[in-house]
């Protein structure tokens, strides 16, 4: 029976996942850990103090005398081209038929068609796109970090054009927005100062950190075992999951390859991760490459040799992952408050109403001392959607217009909050979402109701608002779990959203796919033992060296001088 059981929480679980996405920005799911070519990635970020002092906050949207009024007139029409977020897609086939997109035109008197690739493809369709030569009025596409030679190659090849010329005339809201939030601003801009499209902010210091490692409450509660907070009483933790609980797979994950260490995981313990950082210098490194990896591989290694961690890290999906959890098989993960802890403590309950988890802190060597990296997203990150207006468009005024709207404060409402009356209501001053949304009902989730209504739930062009996060996050674990990954020195140890030049980027990818490749390789081997940790210096370091480490940490290191410059 209790297998039955099981498999049908597996299955839940499964369709709640949704209801817990990560809080807007793109994709629930973490970038792998050795992926150094993008900058950004979450599990290689890191900043200097002189260019990456945390954005708190965004300045408030206030309203202003723009001579830009809605509705504007005439109606126009235009072309909206972007990936339909799953939490559409659960109510609705298109964003056009969801009452945000009806409200949206009303209120901005712009007759707005979406068009969205098949879903699971939007890479592939967006190539094609580009190849056809035939683009919609606006394109929403992560510009940044999937575009080969960025915004200002697609500058050059007439897909885009800069915003700086009418910027102030057709998106006034949105210039005044960047104005008065310069540190925003920086982040948006190319090294060239050519801002190229409509991004999503987060607008709020809470709102930017979601991921972290939880734990079995009940059986610390059980086996007497204190909150872990360094590497020596997780590995004790785990060896008492595994010899006192039986547990097969004490630490999983829900990432295959190096996904587990993504954010700085374990690796950040030794300051370092499996991508590029800052020291404490200020200097950047390639984690992989110090002589702290080698530290960070051997310890590894030696928990994997004592069953501590999931055989199959390297190969392991959210599904094995999952079953993992909710069969108590595992006791530890790391993951995402929405997607991650919030859909696990629900169905695990659903199992066993004494059991749950509890989001504990990045760990550290030593006893006392705060982590050095966790996972932070800035306000803006590289790897984030922009919307963009093609440089083909026939209606460009309308388009900056449209856009411009979600820099009002009439704009930033819906979007966060959706209809007032239908989808919220205000009380107090405070925009509290109704119960069609919190309480949808049985076979509907919080998030797939959000989705119908607002695009604070995932992304785009708009600033997202604290108050969506404080309902959305509706259990104290998660709260509770995202103050604990808040205590680390992310903020001082991540890279801002820097760029390598039109002329670099070709190069640099190519080393960066090489490196990715190899460290994956050498790395899972070393820790499941096929590799020998001896060979770090003989074999490991010369061919990252062959592959081209010193010219990708050279690009990196001028990207982040002229970002500095910006």
């Amino acid at each position: 029976m209790r297998t039955k059981k099981i498999l049908a929480v597996l299955l839940a679980a499964s369709m709640m996942t949704g209801m817990f996405a990560a809080c807007g920005g793109g994709s629930d799911a973490p970038a792998s850990s050795a992926a150094p070519a993008s900058s950004a990635a979450p599990s290689s970020s890191a900043a200097p103090a002189s260019s990456a002092a945390p954005v708190t906050s965004a300045a408030p949207i206030e309203s202003t005398d723009t001579g830009l009024t809605y509705p504007v007139e005439g109606n126009p029409h235009i072309t909206y081209w972007v990936d339909l977020n799953s939490n559409v897609s659960a109510g609705s086939s298109s964003m056009n038929e969801t009452p945000l997109i009806g409200a949206m035109k009303e209120a901005t008197g712009i007759d707005v068609e979406y068009i969205h690739p098949a879903q699971g493809s939007a890479n592939e369709a967006f190539n094609l796109l580009i190849a056809s030569n035939e683009l919609p009025d606006i394109v929403e596409y992560a510009w940044l970090s999937s575009y080969p030679g960025g915004p200002e190659l697609a500058f050059k090849n007439k897909i885009l054009e800069p915003l700086n010329e009418n910027m102030d005339a057709w998106a006034p809201d949105y210039a005044a927005f960047l104005a008065n939030n310069p540190d925003i601003a920086k982040m948006v801009r190319t090294d060239a100062g050519n801002y190229f499209g409509f991004p999503f902010i987060r607008g709020a210091d809470d709102l930017m950190v979601f991921y972290g490692p939880y734990v079995r409450k009940d059986w610390i509660d059980e086996l007497g075992i204190e909150e872990p907070t360094t590497i020596s009483e997780w590995h004790d933790m785990l060896t008492a999951f595994k010899e006192k609980k039986g547990a097969t797979a004490p630490l999983t994950t829900l990432d295959k390859n190096l996904g587990m260490f993504g954010f700085g995981f374990l690796v950040g313990a030794w300051g370092i991760t499996t991508g590029y950082s800052l020291n404490d210098a200020g200097e950047i490194i390639y984690g992989p490459i110090q002589p702290e990896f080698k530290e960070f591989l051997a310890e590894m290694n030696k928990w994997y040799s004592e069953g501590l961690i999931d055989p199959n890290f390297y190969t392991n999906d959210r599904n094995a992952g999952q079953a993992n959890l909710l069969n108590d098989m595992s006791g530890a993960c790391v993951g995402y408050a929405g997607s991650g802890l919030g859909v696990f403590e629900k169905s695990l309950k659903e199992l066993n109403a004494n059991a749950g988890y509890e989001g504990v802190v990045y760990p550290t060597l030593n006893k006392g001392e705060t982590a050095k990296i966790g996972q932070r997203d800035f306000a803006f990150m590289r790897n984030y959607q922009v919307a963009a207006v093609s440089a083909k468009s026939a209606n460009k005024e309308a388009a900056y217009a449209y856009l411009n709207f979600g820099y009002t404060e009439q704009g930033e409402m819906l979007y966060n909050f959706g209809i007032e009356g239908e989808s919220y209501n205000m009380e107090n001053g405070y925009p509290k979402y109704t119960d069609m949304i919190t309480n949808p009902g049985e076979g509907k989730t919080m998030a797939q109701m959000l989705g119908q209504y607002v695009r604070s739930v995932y992304n785009g062009p708009f600033v997202q608002r604290l108050e969506y996060y404080e309902q959305y996050m509706q259990m104290d674990v998660q709260k509770d779990a995202v103050t604990d990954w808040k205590k680390t020195e992310a903020s001082t140890h991540q890279l801002p959203p820097v760029t390598p030049t039109e002329d670099e980027s070709k190069e640099y990818n190519t080393i960066a796919n090489n490196m990715t490749t190899w460290l994956e390789e050498w790395a899972i081997g070393a820790i499941t033992g096929q590799n020998p940790i001896d060979e770090f210096e003989t074999r490991f370091i010369p061919e990252m060296e062959n592959i081209g480490v010193a010219r990708a940490l050279e690009i990196q290191k001028g990207a982040l001088d002229r970002y500095n410059s910006r």
